[in-house]
């Protein structure tokens, strides 16, 4: 056993444990099941379960050092970088709220028109109406092509797929859509 008296050197104690362990790793190697080498002691089995509390001991302060340094390292580099600027990020400029921007509109929104099949319909706001459903005080009553048309007891609201866009067919058009109807109709 190790004499472990009050006031002994912590290092001296570490030092002998890991040269009789050493030793005891010398003997296994050459041979000898006695344990012994010349001029050395027998090591004891306490000796070995103190370096091996030894070594755990140093394997997890070094890792623990290591973890610390990460850390440190990881905050500086942080606090380096903080001030520059995000590449990515688009200018100023881009991200101000525009004066000319188009709000959006308080009242229900055409988002399409549904005409497939005999099926006429449309998408407001989100919600899927049929030709003659209701939604919410308004039935739809008219779907064409780019609007429908919503009556209620407060009157008729027509809306257009395009509201900021002024649809407008030239004279030739009309008649070969005319045309065009009627000859799949026959």
């Amino acid at each position: 056993m190790p004499d472990t008296a009050p006031g002994r050197p912590v290092a001296r104690e570490i030092s002998r444990a890991i040269g009789r362990t050493i030793c005891l790793e010398t003997c296994l190697e050459t041979g000898l099941e006695t344990g012994r080498q010349p001029g050395q002691d027998i090591v004891r089995p306490a000796l070995d379960a103190t370096a091996a509390r030894l070594a755990l001991f140093c394997s997890v302060a070094l890792l623990a050092c290591a973890a610390i340094g990460a850390f440190v390292t990881a905050t500086s580099a942080r606090a380096q970088y903080a001030s520059l600027p995000d590449p990515t990020r688009p200018p100023a400029a881009a991200l101000a709220p525009r004066e000319d921007a188009v709000q959006a509109p308080a009242g229900p929104v055409l988002q399409s028109v549904i005409i497939a099949d005999g099926r006429r319909g449309a998408i407001i706001s989100g919600q899927y109406v049929a030709l003659g459903a209701r939604y919410g005080d308004a039935r739809l009553t008219e779907v064409g092509e780019a609007s429908v048309v919503l009556r209620g007891a407060s009157g008729s609201q027509t809306l257009t797929l395009y509201p900021a866009v002024d649809i407008r067919r030239s004279a030739a058009q009309v008649p070969a859509r005319a045309a065009a109807s009627a000859g799949s109709a026959g």
